[in-house]
């Protein structure tokens, strides 16, 4: 059962990552683990990236489905 699971939210994860690449980048942050990278402009014209976790998104949309 566990591993259906995980076989799970790794689909998931992928399908995300796939689509998410329209957006921004898909990388990983100092853990390892994969993020979406989107580019915003702050006050003043500063220019960061923010992280978004594709696990934690995926995770959201397992709770939404189930």
């Amino acid at each position: 059962m566990t591993a259906n699971l995980f076989r799970r939210r790794q689909i998931i994860e992928d399908a995300l990552a796939e689509c998410l690449k329209r957006l921004g980048d898909i990388t990983h942050d100092r853990n390892g683990e994969r993020c979406l990278a989107i580019t915003v402009r702050r006050c003043e014209g500063a220019i960061e990236q923010e992280l978004h976790s594709i696990f934690s998104l995926a995770r959201e949309i397992e709770v939404k489905l189930s």
